[in-house]
């Protein structure tokens, strides 16, 4: 068994927020495309990542190469402008591999450690199995990523110090807003706007929140003790708020100059986007007394947190490499399988034969006995051979030994 995994990844390294927002996908569109690859035939198993600084595809075929799968992705990205070369590909099933370890850590997150992104990849990982896209190998691949997040997590400092987006936006509207009885607007309360609601309650501030779905927002108001106004009003507060933070999952910008009324522009305003694709138009920030921040801008507000887990990479490497070993030694022995059953088949067949000549000489009793240590016999004749086989697959050797076996057993 020999399919290969590949991946393209579009992040922050290699895109602006401006390239990355055109591939941004939600649940809903996410499941589509695994669906449509499904149908296609040609991908066995799938794992797609959308989050807000990438977006990545992880897929096993045999006839499906990277720049094909590019050529797939513009049926669900109708309105992509940009030049498709700025996805970094992932040919060979080694690189991919310890690109999907590394990304789901938190090594390639733009927030070094960040918190959320094992998160992510678990939901992208229940998005393949529930449509039957998850396999042999992204179980095995993805367990083993799960128990690497883990022992990082008990063997190094590397996940101890928050600087999780919502933590970082909580420092920068500190520096941005030193007066606490400034009001502050959260829009969304997913994820990112929860977390974000939750540290901001117990900061001082006057905040509001509103959320499309009414009663969730008048939760989680009752629950933090803050104030909640329903979405279709929220451009009422505006002008009344010395910071807007939207955390909307939307298709176009939520807020733009066209409901910004003059009032609003009248004293200085921070609005800072946390979505992709952004909810805030970006010209916003060309008008004056308004100062728009966005995901790029988060990055630049971390550096103490971020220095401390930059001197745990090396323990987190190495805890990489561990598991990243076990794999493919996995992977290896994968190959000679086939050859395994078949020479427990040839035996088996060989034993029960033997068997069938002979047991109407004995009682029940005795059968049950025979065919025991029989099968005894069998395990201990083909133990050596099946380990002499594991072994030839770490040293590249199995080729050879597995056609002397086919030779042997006549399988």
């Amino acid at each position: 068994m020999n399919i290969p995994l590949k991946a393209i990844s579009l992040s922050h390294k290699n895109a602006s927020l401006e390239v990355r927002e055109q591939f941004a996908m939600n649940s809903c569109t996410s499941r589509s495309l695994l669906q449509y690859a499904k149908e296609l035939g040609r991908i066995d198993e799938m794992l797609v990542i959308s989050t807000c600084n990438r977006f990545e595809v992880y897929f096993w075929s045999n006839s499906v190469d990277c720049q094909q799968l590019i050529a797939l992705l513009k049926l669900f990205a109708p309105n992509l402008e940009h030049d498709t070369s700025r996805f970094q590909l992932f040919e060979e099933s080694l690189k991919a591999t310890e690109h999907l370890f590394s990304v789901s850590v938190g090594l390639e997150s733009q927030v070094l450690g960040d918190s959320q992104i094992i998160n992510q990849v678990k939901m992208a990982y229940q998005h393949s199995c529930d449509l039957n896209m998850a396999g042999l190998f992204l179980h095995r691949l993805l367990h083993a990523i799960f128990r690497t997040h883990k022992r990082i997590t008990q063997e190094t400092r590397f996940k101890d110090c928050n600087a999780s987006v919502a933590q970082t936006t909580k420092k920068l509207v500190q520096k941005l807003l030193p007066n606490k009885n400034d009001k502050i607007l959260i829009l969304g309360i997913g994820k990112v706007g929860t977390a974000l609601s939750k540290k901001l309650s117990k900061s001082g501030y006057d905040v509001w929140i509103s959320n499309r779905t009414e009663e969730k927002s008048g939760a989680l108001a009752a629950q933090l003790d803050l104030k909640s106004v329903p979405f279709n009003h929220a451009h009422l507060l505006l002008d009344k708020v010395g910071l807007v933070i939207s955390t909307l999952s939307v298709e176009e910008p939520y807020l733009s100059k066209k409901n910004i009324k003059p009032s609003c522009r009248s004293t200085h305003r921070y609005f800072i986007d946390l979505s992709v694709p952004r909810s805030i138009a970006p010209e916003l920030a060309d008008e004056p007394n308004i100062t728009l921040l966005n995901m790029d801008h988060i990055h630049d507000e971390i550096s103490l947190t971020v220095q401390k887990r930059i001197d745990e990479v090396p323990k987190v490497q190495a805890i990489i490499n561990d598991e990243l070993s076990e794999y493919f030694e996995w992977a290896k022995q994968l190959k000679v399988q086939p050859t395994i059953h078949k020479m427990k088949a040839a035996l088996e067949k060989i034993r029960q034969e033997e068997i069938a000549r002979h047991l109407k000489h004995f009682d029940l009793e005795e059968r049950d006995l025979i065919n025991d240590i029989t099968k005894n016999i069998v395990a201990r004749v083909i133990k050596l051979p099946v380990v002499q086989l594991k072994m030839a697959c770490k040293r590249g050797e199995d080729a050879k030994i597995t056609e002397v076996l086919n030779e042997i057993f006549n399988i």
